[in-house]
């Protein structure tokens, strides 16, 4: 896991997850409940604009933080952004059973 004081949400995994011994499919799970603050941040980038003249246009940022929110807290938490895109999808429609699965470790599944 990657993570610098820039990404403060990445600092926080990190500093957390290391100290737990969690499957790829729990990583994902918890990557996924991040991915929210991740979208979030993105939306405000989107949408931000700036005063010209007396018209608003959009703010010419520089690419600091490359790639979709999902990429961004795969790598934050150690797993692909595909993985991600599973957990979350699985927070959006599994069942209460098949969400407290992923919680579980393998050998108690």
């Amino acid at each position: 896991m990657s993570a610098t004081r820039s990404d403060p949400v990445a600092y926080v995994l990190s500093l957390n997850l290391h100290r737990r011994h969690l499957s790829p499919t729990q990583l994902a799970m918890v990557g996924a409940r991040a991915r929210q603050v991740y979208d979030e941040q993105a939306r405000e980038r989107q949408s931000a604009t700036r005063k010209k003249g007396d018209s608003l246009v959009p703010v010419n940022l520089p690419e600091r933080d490359k790639g979709d929110s999902r990429d961004q807290v795969g790598k934050a938490v150690g797993v692909s952004g595909k993985s991600i895109d599973m957990a979350t999808r699985i927070l959006k429609q599994g069942t209460p059973e098949l969400i407290g699965a992923t919680r579980r470790p393998q050998s108690e599944r």
